[in-house]
């Protein structure tokens, strides 16, 4: 099988265009893309019920695709998808196209649940990363 290479800017490019189209008509001071983005977060953090308010809101408030909605209701709803390090490191892949650019930078902004939540992120981006360098 072929592996295709594509460049994360792109691809965060092209998930924001379509996925967030409603991103600039949100009637709240909370960056729209922050809601797939904690979604993730939550996820990694075993905070399903977290993560299904945070999915509800994206797909209510943004307009995301219904079949990749319901994809994500499923991995967030199902035990065995739940604790899946496959389906743990898909979540942190879509955490990491999705990022806002500005979260690292306003790590000290948020609460410790946040920060808390953004270290698992990160351990699980850098035991992708590792598993990659090693084959």
């Amino acid at each position: 099988m072929r592996e295709i290479k594509t460049h994360p800017i792109l691809i965060r490019k092209v998930f924001l265009n379509y996925v967030l189209i409603k991103r600039n008509t949100l009637p709240v001071p909370y960056p729209s893309e922050y809601l797939l983005f904690d979604f993730c977060l939550a996820f990694l953090s075993s905070d399903y019920t977290d993560a299904r308010l945070y999915l509800d809101h994206a797909y209510r408030m943004l307009g995301i695709p219904h079949p990749f909605y319901m994809i994500l209701y499923l991995l967030t709803s199902i035990d065995r998808f739940r604790t899946n390090k496959s389906v743990n490191e898909f979540i942190a892949i879509i955490g990491t196209v999705i990022k806002p650019l500005s979260a690292e930078s306003q790590l000290d902004q948020y609460d410790s649940n946040f920060n808390e939540r953004y270290s698992k992120y990160e351990k699980t981006m850098t035991e992708i990363h590792e598993s990659f360098s090693e084959k």
